[in-house]
């Protein structure tokens, strides 16, 4: 069975949509920023945000390259695509493959219920997701979350296969999120099920000499994207746990609900601005209304704000709002946009709003002489 995906027809954001589970290892992308673009090579990575002139000068990465003891009968495909590995079995009905995708490739919960939906199961919430079993990989050090699935299959390609078993383990190390698949006929995947548990006990990071024991490198100076940045804090807000494909998160007002946070998306300007506003119910607009948007400053950078209410139907790890409020700004540039967005009670976001510009206005890189501040 195949779940590949054709990427022929579509550009796919990569840190806006989550990890692409099912990516044929012929494909041939180009890596710019936060997006995939069709048919350019060779691979090419720009560090988060460096187009903003916050470079990353070092950072903890995860392995990028894997060794492992192949199980006997099963054999390994050609490298390539955004597949670190691609194993096939029981002469090719089932398969075992591992996608990495750097900034970690979305919040647990969507890539956990992302892989339920292709299996025609229901989502489930963050604590029926916190309560999914874990398998330890003792030569990566680290936790793995484990989804494990029976029924049809329906791959990114959009068919259906019945009569399936997916196997999918999920972690993060580093900067980077892991996307371990082994999937086929149910009956096949039962009987490779030992094969399989053996080979990700084997699972490790190819040696070398900047690989450390639990297979990152070992920074003598790590550097995360939020530590470049220096800004002004709001009275009422305060900096919230992190979050996979947050830079900086906020909890706004003491109300439980209303967040802002800054983040790096691909897409347009007029994209993000749309997709933000059908969050909240909002018909989109067209390139012409977008000259009628508000405008304020991001790292002295124009941004366009977007405002929108109504109820928040949830997603991306945030539980419903109903009369909900949204407040952002984007700054697009060199194809990456940039964005700040406040989301939460309509009250909150209303009395935080001249809070909301202030601190867009005051985010600064710390190399600029700030770092006293």
């Amino acid at each position: 069975m195949s779940s590949s995906i054709s990427l022929r027809s579509i550009a796919l954001a990569i840190i806006a949509t989550g990890a692409c589970t099912g990516c044929s290892h012929g494909d041939t992308v180009q890596v710019e920023a936060a997006g995939i673009v069709e048919g350019a090579s060779p691979l090419v990575a720009r560090a988060p945000m460096d187009i903003f002139g916050l470079r990353m000068r070092s950072r903890e990465i995860g392995p990028s390259e894997f060794a492992y003891d192949l199980p006997p009968t099963w054999e390994a495909q050609p490298e390539g695509g955004m597949r670190k590995f691609d194993l096939r079995f029981a002469g090719g009905e089932g398969q075992c493959y591992m996608i990495q995708l750097p900034g970690g490739g979305g919040p647990l919960a969507d890539n956990v219920n992302r892989w339920r939906n292709q299996c025609g199961y229901p989502p489930i919430d963050g604590d029926a997701v916190a309560r999914l079993p874990r398998r330890r990989l003792p030569e990566l050090g680290v936790e793995a979350t484990v989804v494990d699935l029976r029924g049809s299959y329906t791959g990114m390609g959009g068919a259906t296969t019945p009569g399936q078993r997916f196997i999918g383990l999920i972690w993060h190390q580093g900067d980077s999120g892991y996307y371990l698949v082994c999937l086929g006929k149910e009956s096949v995947i039962d009987a490779a099920y030992t094969d399989f548990e053996s080979f990700v006990a084997s699972l490790r990071a190819k040696s070398g000499p900047s690989m450390s024991p639990h297979g990152g490198t070992a920074p003598s100076e790590r550097t995360d994207p939020s530590a470049m940045i220096d800004y002004d804090m709001p009275n009422g807000w305060k900096r919230a746990a992190d979050r996979p494909m947050r830079i900086l998160n906020f909890d706004v007002g003491g109300d439980g609900v209303t967040t802002c946070y800054l983040a790096q998306a691909g897409g347009s300007t007029l994209d993000n601005v749309n997709r933000w506003r059908g969050q909240l119910g909002a018909s989109p607009l067209d390139a012409s209304s977008m000259s009628s948007l508000d405008v304020t400053t991001v790292f002295g950078q124009e941004a366009r704000v977007v405002e929108a209410k109504g109820d928040f139907a949830g997603g991306m790890g945030v539980e419903a709002i109903q009369g909900a409020m949204l407040l952002g700004a984007i700054a697009e540039r060199g194809g990456t946009s940039l964005f700040i967005k406040m989301l939460g009670k309509e009250a909150t976001v209303t009395a935080h709003r001249e809070a909301f510009f202030a601190f867009c206005k005051s985010l600064r890189p710390k190399d600029a002489g700030n770092e006293g501040k």
